[in-house]
């Protein structure tokens, strides 16, 4: 893979020769992203969703404009669940096209997935990891019992 993040990457599986394909994962980033990531504010969300085709899980991974508004970094596409190997995966391409995402000044906010939180140490052990107060109040009500607004 080429260090360009226009670069659109898949792997598949099957028969060598053979002509279905079967994509496992794709990387993706916006062509202008790579100008404009060092300049957004120093902090990101990750977080994952299942899509509505296959068993295909979407990475995501979103700055902050100057303006408040959302600007996207990194995308991916990985057939499975979301899982420490897919977010490992996906963070070895998002610092690969924007190494300014792992320094010290950079916060990640995220739910509290095992796999994510995991990945995020190793992969961009430089930035710091803070999960989302609605995910963290959400967990609290589930272990503690308490009714939600109580």
């Amino acid at each position: 893979m080429e260090n360009r993040s226009s670069q659109l990457t898949h792997r598949s599986v099957g028969s060598e020769g053979s002509k279905c394909e079967i994509p496992r994962w794709y990387f993706f980033t916006p062509s202008f992203s790579q100008g404009t990531v060092p300049e957004l504010q120093r902090l990101f969300m990750a977080d994952a969703c299942h899509l509505n085709f296959g068993k295909y899980t979407l990475y995501s991974c979103y700055g902050i404009s100057a303006n408040a508004n959302m600007f996207p970094v990194g995308f991916a596409i990985i057939f499975g669940n979301e899982n420490l190997l897919g977010w490992k995966a996906f963070w070895q391409f998002v610092t690969k096209i924007h190494p300014c995402i792992n320094e010290t000044d950079v916060t990640i906010v995220t739910d509290q997935d095992k796999g994510l939180e995991t990945a995020i140490k190793e992969e961009v052990s430089n930035a710091v990891n803070f999960h989302c107060s609605y995910h963290r109040l959400q967990n609290i009500i589930k272990m503690c019992g308490a009714k939600s607004g109580t």
